[in-house]
């Protein structure tokens, strides 16, 4: 796959040809490695990368001159551009909240993040008019527990999910921006395209935790212990509401953290960790089948014959001597 290649100012000046590499949006990842066989261009930190009409795409943080010769190129995809930004509140608020279409809403936030340089936001209405607080999540507890202040991709992902709304990221040329395309959420669990040949929809549960006592520095009744727990929607507090059977506890050592707010942020983690990991399904096609964060994803294991349904939360694409794979992942 070709891919061009901006300097750091934004104009293009080649053409880059990786053997290798992957582009992560979404959750967590939002980064991308590419392996090139040469060295020309090299690329300028700040540059871009991108492919006209694809979700692929990102800017360069750094590179590596291989042994062989060739080169490595990292950097962050759209999502984790967003993500270098912070969204916080206004001066003496709370809270930041945003009343509008929810495609305005986000158009605000790339106007607040100062990124109208390089994103842009496609016109038309979501019809889905909304007044939403940005605080921590109730509908997503998967995500950064961000309270007053959130970093920009998650911002964004928490109004769009919250009211059951997509977006979708591509390179337009015309602009010569990242475009976002912001509409309401589209279930593609009985299109043929998820069954088609080539298709593969693998899915997995678990049980999560919903309980972690925490041992912190000290010994004998001097130890410090902190009880957390998650409820049935998977927010974590300090109040239990799943008891009995239902009930799944673990044990955290936290004895070498002397600081017991760190203690308590580990033990949080924790059952958040297994809460995220409860259900996931993935979705692997050997070409872009235009499904965006946020829609509805689903198919049949053609082995098992069970069937799933989730929303997308991340989509990778990997780079192949043989094409590029897209997976569609829920987490």
């Amino acid at each position: 796959m070709d891919l061009i290649l901006t300097d750091s100012g934004w104009t293009d000046i080649g053409i880059i040809r990786p053997t290798a590499g992957d582009f992560a949006f979404g959750n967590e990842e939002n980064d991308f490695s590419l392996t090139c066989s040469s060295l020309a261009p090299v690329p300028e930190l700040r540059s871009l990368v991108y492919a006209p009409g694809s979700l692929l795409g990102g800017m360069v943080t750094g590179w590596k001159v291989n042994e062989s010769g060739g080169l490595t190129v990292n950097g962050q995809t759209w999502t984790g551009v967003l993500n270098r930004k912070i969204l916080r509140p206004d001066p003496g608020s709370k809270h930041y909240s945003a009343t509008g279409d929810v495609r305005d809403i986000v158009a605000g936030l790339i106007t607040r993040y100062g990124l109208t340089s390089l994103f842009a936001v496609a016109p038309g209405k979501t019809g889905v008019s909304v007044t939403h607080k940005f605080q921590r999540s109730v509908n997503d507890p998967t995500q950064h527990d961000a309270g007053r202040f959130m970093l920009g991709w998650v911002a964004i992902w928490q109004v769009l999910t919250e009211h059951d709304c997509r977006c979708d990221i591509r390179w337009d040329d015309a602009q010569r921006k990242a475009l976002l395309t912001v509409a309401v959420a589209e279930d593609h669990y009985d299109d043929e395209a998820t069954y088609a040949t080539g298709t593969a929809t693998t899915e997995e549960r678990k049980t999560p935790l919903n309980h972690v006592l925490v041992l912190g520095s000290g010994t004998g009744l001097d130890r410090y212990t902190a009880d957390f727990y998650a409820d049935k929607n998977g927010v974590v507090s300090t109040t239990q509401s799943i008891f009995g059977v239902d009930e799944v506890a673990d044990i955290l050592d936290q004895s070498s953290t002397e600081n017991t707010t760190e203690a308590d942020a580990a033990g949080r983690k924790k059952l958040r960790e297994s809460w995220k990991e409860r259900h996931s399904i993935e979705t692997t096609v050997t070409s872009d089948a235009g499904f965006a964060l946020g829609d509805v994803v689903g198919g049949m294991n053609r082995r098992t014959g069970q069937t799933a349904s989730a929303t997308v939360t991340k989509v990778i694409a990997t780079i192949t001597k043989g094409g590029t794979v897209y997976q569609y992942k829920t987490d």
